[in-house]
């Protein structure tokens, strides 16, 4: 058994944030991957909740090709690594251990070092976690919100937005600002035309100028971010930036 050092952490720690984000919109295209973000939801939370009840709120998960065909299974191909970094971003679990398991069986040998080194046949990648919710309470905090993004949740149903522990409702919004919000949410990490944001939710507008349509358009944003609270953030953890002439939400990990 070893454990997986990493030697820069924060650089590992913004990439898989962005991988599993990217997981969760869809975005990691597999041919065999078939079942939603909500299906992981629905089969991971279910066989979990039996394992809290029974141990607690840690528990070890062990899952490789040797062990377990469903991962592999082009049925099925669950993408159990990637759920669990979802969950963890989301501040519903915390990993607290991560390690290769060798079975020791037909690994590779270095002559040099005189080291075995275990073949992926014959490896599993353990993890421990720890709850922080009953798998119960997140599969009822999951299904409440429609859209995730870092620590931005969206409940488009009830018509309220949370960063962190600022609230948005669309009642409190001026105009579009919490439609907008929506839609750019719903296609993160995307340059998105302040142009075409203007004609989405303003299409029977008779406005020509083209600085007032930028305006109107820039007006939501700052709403946006004021009623999140997401400028005065020095941690914050998502930005909604205008580049050029685009509008861009992405993760904000400085």
């Amino acid at each position: 058994m070893f454990f997986v050092q990493i030697k820069n952490k924060k650089k590992m720690h913004d990439f898989l944030w962005m991988y599993a984000t990217r997981f969760e919109h869809g975005k990691l295209v597999s041919p065999n991957n078939f079942y939603s973000y909500k299906k992981h939801l629905e089969f991971y939370l279910k066989e979990w909740g039996g394992l809290f009840d029974k141990f607690g709120s840690n528990i070890s998960i062990a899952q490789g090709p040797s062990k377990n065909r469903s991962i592999w299974d082009e049925n099925k191909n669950f993408r159990l690594y990637e759920f669990i970094l979802s969950l963890q971003n989301k501040g519903h679990i915390t990993i607290n251990k991560c390690y290769l398991e060798d079975y020791g069986a037909y690994g590779g040998y270095d002559y040099e070092s005189g080291r075995t080194f275990p073949t992926i046949k014959d490896t599993a990648l353990k993890l421990n976690i720890k709850f922080k919710k009953r798998p119960l309470e997140i599969g009822r905090l999951e299904n409440s919100f429609s859209i995730h993004y870092g620590d931005l949740k969206i409940n488009e149903r009830g018509k309220i937005a949370y960063y962190k522990n600022h609230k948005f409702c669309a009642i409190q919004a001026r105009n579009n600002s919490f439609k907008v919000l929506c839609y750019l949410a719903s296609q993160p990490d995307t340059n998105i035309s302040i142009l075409k944001i203007y004609r989405e939710f303003e299409p029977k507008s008779k406005v020509r100028e083209l600085s007032l349509k930028k305006k109107k358009v820039k007006g939501w944003i700052k709403e946006i971010k004021e009623a999140l609270k997401i400028t005065q953030d020095k941690n914050r953890t998502i930005d909604i930036s205008i580049v050029g002439d685009d509008v861009l939400l992405t993760q904000d990990t400085r």
